[in-house]
């Protein structure tokens, strides 16, 4: 039987799938989007798939994976930007693939280093624990787990206090452990087992962050595949530039020149000092203790020269303001930002690192114990990130990389930054995902105005690449009504943030029903907090805002918990969450959610694209603006049964051109109101009147 007939069989009304789930409901969209999937592995095809929220994606692209990749002996990798969706297909849709499949399906998830336990580093690390109080505590959370754990991966281990899971990168698998002739499956390392586990898998489940590594360097030892399923495979292209990206922040740079030792912080020189403590000879110890010292008095100079220099490069023209970004280029003869102190920085940060490496050389040549060679390589360690880090550094600051945008930013947590980025991905990614091989490229929102040619540009694609957009499982006209006031200020003046806060208290005071409200500036939603958090909470409604009071995650759950509720989310609410039913009826964007076109990104992509001749505004900022106007929307209907009001805050909506395009990209019409009494009273209408 042909891989689309037994897929047919399965996705059918009243086939295979409605006979192993509980519940079903036969949805035409997954039934197609599964056939797609299907002659894509056949034919050794490139599909790009838009399934809306309600389709079952998941599925449609497993089970005619998991059957081809069984009978023809081959190997699926799936690669997804979310935990939450990869627990969703390990815990709901796998079981679901071994009840279909009539031969024995095995599918392995496989993490990145950090996340896998490495006994040798532990067992080097337990001496630096034990006597100190959070040594202590770290002992008695994680001793009997190492000793029992089967996988060492430390979700599935007990969490560590916030404030000390950075111990998890001393104790973690390492490169330079395993590439030790001590170090394998069969002697216990958990990242190379887990590697063993995957090669006698049909279907390996990795993360984007560990699929672009093994597309740009070969390196996080992936085992061979012979077909690639990207889901939410709209983070794929950000998350392949950040792994070209680079950054070097003060407090980094700090960190790094700390991690060499010395200055009462734990790093390679006081590992140095214990090694010597059972050195045999007493001369040769004095003498290596000696330059130990003269190393550790280096540091604290060139530590003093980093915070002069991290001062003087604040204090310059160039720099932006709080919380700012600014680009730069170096012209001839001009240093750019930098200040005079800058180079002979980095020529004494070398400096200190090649001492470091001799004195690790020396020690290196004269120990043979095993225990020795491996707390060496916890020495090695922080000399070589430390390497890495002013590597990075020269890199910025001589910003010489040809089709890359550099800038500076404030960061209010760590001080001034260095940054860096490709301007353009182009081929690049293209050639690395299009290997000759089966590639399915799916998201709940891919395409901008019908299509998907942005997204394939964004990928390295050609924009003809062959594409599947599903039409939505819900009834959005008759369950959303769209609002917008077109009497309100435009975004770009300044009386925009009073109408929002006297907008949100309007709605919020007038209808009991759980709010979201999406910002595209963190700024403008605290501005908005700011008015309106002692008005709401006179009232008894509770105000929940990110960056003020949790993570997501409990702003998510304290958001479901509470009674009545307004949540102000920037950027990571326009995804990613759910709030099905009751938990989410009224969702308010306050603009329209364009790239901004100062940032430094935006601006050198700008201008890559007038040198080619194209219209940034039609080619670029509209259809990245639009695809994500649509993830936004995303958030209200999440069921069959639920039913809301989507206002937008934005009157360009409805007073420019291009507003009609955002409107067609969600299929709903847009009801323009005059003022707030009528989006109020419409608002009170369509929630109150029954379905």
């Amino acid at each position: 039987m042909s891989l689309r007939r037994a897929v047919e069989a399965i996705f059918k009304a009243g086939g295979d799938l409605s006979r192993v789930l509980p519940h079903y409901e036969w949805r035409p969209q997954q039934h197609e989007m599964a056939i797609s999937v299907a002659e894509a592995l056949e034919r050794s095809q490139t599909r790009i798939v838009e399934a809306p929220t309600g389709v079952g994606k998941s599925l449609a692209y497993l089970v005619p994976g998991a059957l081809w990749a069984r009978a023809e002996e081959k190997v699926l990798l799936v690669s997804t930007h979310t935990r939450n969706l990869q627990d969703q297909i390990v815990r709901r849709d796998f079981p679901l693939l071994r009840r279909l499949s009539e031969r024995r399906i095995e599918m392995c998830v496989l993490k990145g280093r950090s996340n896998y336990l490495c006994k040798r580093r532990w067992d080097l690390a337990v001496g630096d624990l034990s006597g100190t109080t959070e040594g202590e505590v770290i002992l008695r959370t994680l001793e009997a787990w190492v000793q029992l754990t089967e996988s060492g991966d430390f979700d599935e281990g007990p969490p560590l206090p916030h404030r000390l899971r950075g111990w998890i990168s001393r104790i973690c698998s390492d490169p330079r452990f395993c590439a030790s002739g001590e170090c394998g499956a069969e002697t216990g390392c958990f990242f190379k087992l887990s590697r063993r586990k995957a090669r006698e898998a049909q279907i390996v489940l990795v993360n984007h962050a560990l699929l672009v590594i093994e597309l740009f360097s070969e390196n996080a030892g992936l085992p061979p595949h012979d077909a690639l399923v990207v889901d939410e495979a709209h983070h794929l292209p950000r998350i392949a530039a950040d792994a070209l990206s680079r950054r070097v922040s003060r407090r980094a740079w700090r960190d790094a020149l700390l991690g060499l030792g010395g200055q009462g912080e734990p790093g390679a020189t006081d590992r140095v000092r214990k090694i010597l403590r059972t050195w045999p000879s007493a001369t040769e110890r004095q003498r290596i203790l000696k330059r130990v010292r003269e190393l550790e008095r280096d540091l604290g100079v060139l530590l003093e020269t980093s915070d002069r220099f991290w001062e003087e490069f604040r204090r310059g023209g160039e720099y932006p303001g709080a919380g700012g970004r600014a680009r730069y280029r170096l012209g001839a003869g001009s240093g750019g930002p930098f200040p005079d102190s800058t180079f002979p920085l980095v020529e004494a940060a070398a400096q200190l690192l090649e001492g470091h490496a001799a004195l690790l050389h020396g020690i290196e040549e004269q120990v043979d114990e095993e225990a020795r060679r491996g707390a060496l390589m916890e020495v090695r360690a922080p000399i070589e990130s430390a390497r890495e880090t002013l590597a990075d550094l020269l890199r910025l600051i001589e910003a010489g990389e040809a089709g890359t945008v550099y800038w500076i930013e404030d960061d209010p947590n760590e001080g001034p930054a260095l940054r860096s980025r490709p301007i353009e991905l182009g081929s690049l990614l293209g050639e690395r995902l299009q290997r000759g091989l089966p590639l399915v490229l799916t998201s709940a929102t891919l395409a901008a105005d019908g299509s998907t040619g942005f997204f394939a540009r964004q990928c390295g694609l050609p924009e003809e690449t062959p594409a599947l957009v599903l039409p939505p499982v819900f009834d959005l006209v008759r369950q959303v009504r769209v609002l917008a006031p077109d009497s309100i200020h435009d975004p770009t003046e300044e009386r925009h943030g009073v109408d929002l806060a006297q907008g949100i208290l309007k709605i919020a005071f007038s209808h009991p029903r759980k709010t979201m409200i999406l910002f595209t500036s963190h700024r403008t939603l605290q501005g908005v907090e700011a008015e309106i958090r002692a008005p709401l909470e006179d009232r008894g409604i509770q105000l929940f805002a990110q960056g003020r009071d949790a993570s997501r995650q409990w702003l998510t759950e304290s958001f479901v918990a509470s009674d009545r509720a307004v949540l102000l989310g920037a950027a990571s609410f326009w995804e990613g969450v759910d709030f099905p039913g009751e938990a989410l009826e009224i969702l308010i964007l306050v603009r329209l959610p364009f790239p901004v076109p100062t940032d430094p990104f935006v601006e050198a992509y700008s201008e890559r694209l007038k040198e080619d001749g194209i219209d940034p505004f039609e080619s670029f900022m509209l259809p990245e603006a639009i695809v994500r106007f649509r993830q936004g929307f995303g958030r209200l209907i999440r069921r069959t049964g639920d039913r809301g009001v989507f206002v937008v805050l934005d009157p360009r909506i409805v007073r420019r051109g291009y507003g009609k395009r955002f409107q067609a990209s969600i299929g709903v019409p847009l009801q323009p109101v005059a003022t707030w009494d009528e989006l109020s009273e419409a608002v009170g209408a369509w929630l109150e009147t029954p379905v």
